[in-house]
C-alpha cells in the first residue's frame, strides 16, 4: 500500500485519551489515507469503532479480543520482537513515511508511562526534520 493523493497518516498510540468522542470526531474529520494502531493504541481504535489499516509493534499491550477482531477485518500486522532498539511509535512513523505520508498526526502520545511520553516528545523533533 502506497499512499496516493492524500498523504496524511493517523497514528493512535497507547497513551491517555480522556475523551474518545472528541478524538473519534477529529480522526473522522481529517480523511486520513492510512490509520495505524500502535500496539495498545489499537485498543483505543476499537473503543471508537474504528478499524486500522495496520497494527504495529511488539503487541504486548493490545487486548487479545481486539487483535482477533482486527485480524478478521483485514488489518495488516507488523510484529516486532519485544527487545529492539526502536519504540513502537518510531516503527509506526517509519511505516507511515515508507507509505509516502508527508503529514503524520499522533493521538494518545502522552500519559500513562513517562518513558514512552518522553520518547514520543523526542520523536516530534525527528518528524520535523
Amino acid at each position: 500500500m502506497i499512499l496516493e493523493n492524500k498523504k496524511r497518516a493517523c497514528l493512535v498510540l497507547n497513551g491517555e485519551i480522556k475523551d474518545m468522542n472528541i478524538i473519534e470526531k477529529k480522526i473522522k474529520s481529517k480523511d486520513y489515507s492510512v490509520i495505524i494502531g500502535v500496539d495498545g493504541g489499537a485498543n483505543h481504535l476499537y473503543k471508537m469503532g474504528m478499524y486500522p489499516n495496520f497494527i504495529i509493534g511488539d503487541l504486548d499491550s493490545i487486548d487479545e479480543n481486539v487483535k482477533i477482531e482486527f485480524e478478521k477485518n483485514g488489518a495488516s500486522f507488523k510484529v516486532y520482537e519485544k527487545k529492539k532498539n526502536e519504540t513502537d511509535t518510531e516503527l509506526a512513523i517509519w511505516l507511515a513515511e515508507e507509505l509516502g505520508a508527508t503529514e503524520i498526526d499522533l493521538y494518545g502520545a502522552l500519559g500513562r508511562r513517562i518513558d514512552h511520553e518522553l520518547a514520543n516528545i523526542f520523536l516530534l523533533n525527528y518528524m520535523l526534520s
